[in-house]
């Protein structure tokens, strides 16, 4: 059968639990969804969150709906060092923009992807990708319950494992109610004197006429990939009726009391 689109299986999903194909936006998940695996019962977040790793993903609520947004989009807007630093009459001013890295050995060196893979009859496979420099020896390992091809497993090891070092850089920024229509998974260009950043929001903040944004550096390029995978030996192949089974009685009597005494031994074949 043909591949199922994620809009729609994100839709259903919801549904099961009441929430009502009018209250989503899911109009950016365009990606093929070959198939799914859901082997005990679960939360419906529990059942988006392999997806989400997949196809690079977020949700939030926007609109009064239930919105679900690629990363690696356009920035929406862009907030000069002017704009920065916001605080209510009177306080101290803040960091123009506050900023917290990662450690190298809290970063992955290597991510591992279980899959159902599509060319070898949804056996279990697995693709990897690998940073050759560094002092991480990290290994996350990704279990996801997806039929794919080696090739998209590849490349989903690939863009998650730089995805998470583009992103060790953390910050939060304060601005005023200027830009209050922004909101978590809006990607942002921040400027200072020092830099210009590209920053996607992952939670904000509203006090006293002060938004604080706490956001991520992104980079686009990592959620391009043009990882090839290795594929696994071929599949078992199916068993096919090679003819009419045929009974043939075998010169033999039964020797206990389970066969019976006395009656005649048989063997089919084919």
């Amino acid at each position: 059968s043909s591949p199922a689109v994620l809009s729609t299986f994100i839709s259903i999903l919801c549904q099961r639990v009441g929430i009502d194909a009018a209250e989503l936006d899911v109009s950016e998940l365009t990606d093929s969804l070959e198939g799914y695996s859901i082997a005990r019962r679960d939360s419906v977040r529990s059942g988006i969150a392999p997806l989400q790793i997949a196809y690079s993903f977020d949700g939030l609520e926007s609109d009064n709906k239930i919105a679900f947004r690629k990363r690696g989009r356009s920035s929406v807007a862009t907030i000069p060092m002017d704009d920065l630093a916001a605080r209510v009459s009177g306080e101290n001013p803040p960091p123009v923009v506050a900023n917290v890295r990662k450690l190298e050995t809290e970063l992955p060196r290597e991510v591992a992807v279980s899959h159902y893979d599509a060319e070898r009859a949804y056996e279990l496979g697995s693709q990897y990708d690998r940073r050759l420099t560094g002092q991480s020896e990290e290994v996350s390992a990704l279990d996801l319950p997806i039929v794919m091809t080696p090739a998209k497993a590849a490349q989903i090891a690939q863009m998650v494992l730089y995805e998470r070092w583009a992103s060790r850089n953390e910050q939060e920024i304060a601005v005023s109610r200027k830009y209050a229509d922004l909101e978590p998974t809006d990607v942002i260009t921040v400027t200072t004197d020092v830099a210009t950043m590209r920053l996607r929001i992952g939670e904000k903040v509203e006090a006293g006429g002060v938004i604080k944004l706490r956001t991520v550096s992104e980079d686009v390029d990592v959620y391009e990939s043009e990882a090839a995978g290795v594929s696994g030996p071929a599949a078992p192949g199916s068993v096919t009726e090679a003819g009419p089974t045929n009974l043939m009685l075998l010169g033999c009597r039964g020797t206990s009391a389970h066969q019976g005494f006395g009656r005649r031994c048989g063997a089919l074949c084919c």
